[in-house]
C-alpha cells in the first residue's frame, strides 16, 4: 500500500495545474480521500491546505477518511514527515478525539522523539494525553529513547516533569533505566541533563555502590572518548551527593573495609584526567 499511495501522491502532484496563486499546494488533492496517508501531503501542505481538505469531510463526532488505519494514523505520518506543530493542531481540532496516542505499535510520543521534533511538540503531545511511560522490551520508554537520540535539556526536562521515571535499577519492563541510558549515550550534554534529575544516592548505600561500580567500568578508549563518569559525578556532586562514597573495586578478589575504593581511585583507574582535576578541586587526594 505505501508504494501505491506514494505513486498516487506523485500523480496528483504532476497533474495539478501550475497557475493560480489560489491553487492548493502540490500533493493536496481535494478529491483524494487518501491524502492524509501520503508522505508528500505532510511534507508539502500548509495548515490552510489542511483546513481546506478537512472542511468538507469533517462531521461532528466522526473521523474524516484516512485519519486512522490498522497499522498507523495520520498523526504518525505527519510526525514521520516532520510536519509542524501547527499542522498537528489543525488536524486535532477537526477530530472528536486524538487517535494513536498509545494504541499502536509505536506511540506518537516515541515517533516525535525519533524524528527530532522540538520540545514544544513533545509538550503538546503530553498535554493531549500521550503516556510518558509507555514502553516494553521492543519499544523503549520515551525518556530512554530521548537519551539515546541525544535530546537537549529542555526535552529531557519536559519528559521528567510529565512523570518519566528516573529511579535506579527498578525497571521490570526492560534491562534499562535512565542512569544506564545516560552511561551509554554518546551525547555529553544529554548525559548531564539526565544527571540533573537522578535521585541523589546516599553515601554507603547499595545504590551508591552500584553506581560507582558501573562507572568504574567506563574506561577511556582514547582522548576523544566521552567523559561518562565526569559528566554524571560532577553534576551529582554539585547537587549535594557525598564525595566520601566508596565502592568495592570489581577487579579486586576481596573487598574488606580497607580495600574499598573511593571516587579518586575511580577517576585514576578509568584514566579520566578531567574527573581527577575536578575531584582535586573538591579536596580529594589520591591514596
Amino acid at each position: 500500500m505505501p508504494g501505491n499511495l506514494l505513486a498516487l501522491a506523485l500523480a496528483v502532484t504532476l497533474a495539478w495545474p501550475a497557475s493560480a496563486s489560489a491553487a492548493p499546494a502540490p500533493g493536496l488533492d481535494q478529491d483524494n480521500d487518501l491524502a492524509l496517508l501520503s508522505d508528500s501531503f505532510w511534507r508539502q501542505a500548509t495548515p490552510t491546505d489542511l483546513d481546506t481538505w478537512l472542511a468538507p469531510r469533517s462531521q461532528p463526532g466522526e473521523y474524516p477518511p484516512g485519519v486512522v488505519t490498522r497499522n498507523t494514523t495520520a498523526f504518525h505520518l505527519a510526525l514521520e514527515n516532520n510536519a509542524s506543530l501547527a499542522m498537528l493542531q489543525h488536524l486535532r481540532a477537526a477530530l472528536p478525539a486524538m487517535v494513536g496516542l498509545g494504541d499502536y505499535p509505536e506511540s506518537l510520543l516515541s515517533t516525535a522523539i525519533k524524528h527530532n521534533h522540538p520540545t514544544a511538540t513533545i509538550e503538546w503531545l503530553l498535554a493531549q494525553g500521550a503516556p510518558v511511560e509507555a514502553g516494553d522490551y521492543h519499544n523503549p520508554r520515551p525518556l530512554l529513547l530521548a537519551i539515546a537520540q541525544g535530546a537537549d535539556a529542555s526535552l529531557i526536562d519536559a519528559l521528567v516533569k510529565a512523570g518519566a521515571d528516573t529511579s535506579y535499577f527498578t525497571r521490570s519492563d526492560s534491562n534499562m533505566d535512565a542512569f544506564d541510558a545516560a552511561v551509554l549515550t554518546e551525547h555529553s550534554t544529554t548525559r548531564r541533563a539526565v544527571a540533573r534529575h537522578l535521585p541523589l544516592p546516599e553515601a554507603g548505600s547499595e545504590t551508591m555502590e552500584a553506581i560507582l561500580v558501573e562507572l568504574s567500568r567506563q574506561g577511556r578508549d582514547g582522548p576523544d572518548a566521552p567523559h561518562v563518569s565526569y559528566d554524571i559525578l560532577s553534576v551529582l556532586l554539585e547537587r549535594g551527593m557525598s564525595s566520601t562514597g566508596t565502592y568495592c573495586d570489581p577487579h579486586k578478589p576481596y573487598c574488606l573495609a580497607d580495600d574499598r575504593s573511593d571516587l579518586m581511585d575511580l577517576a585514576i583507574r578509568i584514566e579520566d584526567p578531567q574527573l581527577v582535576d575536578y575531584l582535586l578541586g573538591k579536596g580529594l587526594k589520591a591514596r
